[in-house]
């Protein structure tokens, strides 16, 4: 139930933001409609607005399904399977909101080639069809300076320093991991700030004085945006400090930081998103079609972009705001290669989930040894070397520091409230369990059921 509710809270908003930004993909940007080139005549044509129409319909549709998809996780009781519908519900928002625009892009270039507008472009364009590449002074142009991140750097580094030197009584450890692991983001929206400062400048117009202030304009909000990132990572590091301070559910408190803060940082993307369709809207009208990089033909889908004749990996978006790669480069490859991983790495994760939480666990007593197995043996304890045996009838308070939670298993390093950390390898829906040291660890452990552990106590004469 925490999980959904954790999702749910977290994940919604995120459902109407996408919506909003795919709303606004029915509207033309630099001389291109779902990334198809079109000229503004053509753009009045009653068959065009049509298939405008018919693309804000299909989004409204898409929205309607999104919205049920949250209640499902609610009505299965197995914490995988909630997993699992949670992980192909945030890959619908994530890749199903691209269908409606991709059919949008497959009836514009129907339509181009039904009414001949491509030839008519083809054959004005000839003779004249060149690579625009901005050349006037774009080093004028930088807005990400080292200095700019000096101070959320070094407030990272500190916040890095201080669970090294304060005693947090058995939750340095983890206080210590979470903000290795934010100040590692810090360090990475810098590096993709001054990535993002040097891409090469978008190209609207025969006029290098539009093409400069265009990219000022854009490279200003893209600044903004990371340095925007940059003090939200570094608040959230801060919270972090003072969480064992204020409550004992430091791995609980922490889960919710993580969620706002991710909320405020789609905020701050959603904020970025606005000043780009404003800045957009006010030099569309400069936008010469002529100058539009790429063929229609280079764009699959409007999607993905593969050009070998380009020999730059990233190029600015026809959609949306940014820049995307081309898959015709070495690097390009590279990348969507990245990206393939991560994405079958989603289904692989969700039948990990489900074979750990299916998998029953089992204890064991053999020839002197307490056998622990999960998917494989987990624990061997030599039962001469057990000490301060004691049974459990209820499990102390305590959270998850590295390993598995569900319903029916906890297995790793869990803190336990007041005590410290323990290792732990058992199902939490029972009512008796072994409590020990074994070479100055704490350990609590159960078998699958109550039978299994009290045949386990048998044996070791509790």
């Amino acid at each position: 139930m925490v999980l959904n509710i954790i999702m749910a809270v977290s994940m919604i908003p995120v459902v109407w933001i996408v919506y909003y930004m795919e709303r606004q993909e029915g509207t033309p940007k630099n001389g291109c409609l779902f990334a198809v080139k079109i000229s503004k005549e053509k753009l009045e044509t009653e068959e065009v607005k049509a298939i405008r129409e018919r693309y804000r319909h299909r989004v409204n549709s898409f929205l309607g399904l999104l919205i049920v998809g949250p209640v499902v996780p609610f009505l299965i009781p197995y914490t995988s399977v909630q997993i699992t519908v949670w992980m192909l519900w945030l890959c619908s928002i994530c890749f199903g909101m691209m269908i409606p625009f991709a059919m949008g892009n497959r009836e514009l270039q129907t339509l181009k080639q039904k009414q001949g507008w491509e030839q008519a472009e083809a054959e004005g364009e000839a003779g004249t069809r060149c690579r625009y590449v901005e050349l006037t002074d774009p080093g004028r142009v930088r807005r990400v300076h080292g200095w700019q991140f000096l101070i959320p750097i070094l407030m990272a580094a500190g916040c890095i320093v201080v669970p090294i030197l304060y005693d947090y009584q058995g939750m340095t450890e983890v206080v210590l991991i979470m903000e290795i692991v934010y100040a590692s983001m810090v360090l990475l929206f810098m590096g993709l700030a001054f990535w993002v400062d040097r891409t090469r400048m978008e190209v609207i117009s025969e006029d290098s004085t539009v093409n400069v202030n265009y990219g000022r304009g854009q490279r200003k909000i893209w600044r903004d945006f990371w340095l925007t990132l940059e003090g939200l990572t570094v608040l959230a590091q801060i919270c972090i400090l003072f969480l064992p301070i204020l409550t004992e559910d430091v791995s609980g408190v922490s889960l919710w930081v993580t969620i706002f803060y991710s909320l405020l940082t789609v905020v701050a993307a959603l904020r970025m998103y606005n000043r780009f369709r404003k800045i957009r809207d006010i030099y569309n009208v400069r936008v010469r079609h002529s100058v539009v990089p790429g063929d229609d033909s280079n764009w699959y889908l409007g999607l993905i972009y593969n050009n070998p004749n380009d020999k730059k990996t990233l190029v600015p978006k026809r959609s949306g705001t940014g820049s995307t790669i081309n898959v015709a480069t070495t690097g390009g490859k590279v990348w969507a290669g990245l990206g393939a991983i991560a994405i079958l790495s989603i289904p692989i994760l969700c039948i990990w989930c489900m074979v750990l939480e299916f998998t029953p666990i089992q204890l064991k007593y053999e020839n002197g040894e307490l056998i622990a197995r999960h998917t494989g043996e987990k624990y061997r304890i030599e039962a001469e070397q057990m000490e301060a045996v004691e049974i459990l009838t209820e499990l102390p308070r305590m959270s998850k520091s590295v390993g598995t939670a569900m319903d029916n298993i906890y297995i790793g390093s869990f803190n336990e409230s007041g005590a410290g950390k323990v290792h732990v390898f058992l199902n939490p829906k029972n009512t008796q369990f072994i409590r020990f040291t074994y070479r100055g660890k704490e350990y609590i452990f159960s078998g699958r059921t109550d039978e299994e552990t009290l045949a386990v106590m048998d044996a070791l004469g509790l």
